[in-house]
């Protein structure tokens, strides 16, 4: 099925390597300092979903919708948020101009929000909320990327 190759794609068995080469090709660019930062963005962006989730503590649609197994609350979508992290630290890592800094995570989100909404786990408005979650993230990083001091 589509939907799930599409989902799986914010899974970590394929975000990790991601962002494992992401850094590695950063590191002419950046330095072996700033080269983890791609990762970093990931982790802690995921961390922070997790906690609002958890406080929001929406449900997801009813179990008979389901076409997949989820796990946790629905909003802001996990698979969602983590694509578009995802997308946007390695583009960011691999010095990608700005404009498309903020495009190619909107299209992972795209993508693998509409296959969670297709496989009757997400609300179209926890996808919204992932995507948003995330370009806010990617947004902070970056102002504290920009300023933090160059080197090794």
């Amino acid at each position: 099925m589509v939907a799930k190759t599409v989902s799986g794609l914010a899974e970590p068995s394929v975000i990790y390597p991601l962002l494992s080469i992401a850094g590695i090709a950063a590191v002419p660019r950046t330095g072996w300092r700033r080269a983890g930062v791609p990762c970093l963005i990931v982790a802690s962006g995921a961390m922070a979903r997790r906690k609002a989730s958890r406080l929001i503590a929406r449900p997801r649609p009813p179990v008979d919708a389901w076409l997949a197994e989820p796990e946790g609350y629905s909003l802001p979508s996990k698979h969602t948020t983590v694509a578009a992290l995802t997308a946007g630290a390695c583009v960011r890592a691999l010095g990608v101009p700005a404009s498309a800094a903020h495009t190619v995570p909107l299209i992972a989100a795209a993508g693998v929000g509409v296959s969670r909404v297709y496989l009757g786990v997400h609300w179209p408005a926890d996808v919204v909320a992932g995507w948003l979650f995330a370009d806010g993230w990617l947004r902070l990083a970056d102002s504290l990327t920009d300023s933090a001091p160059e080197g090794e």
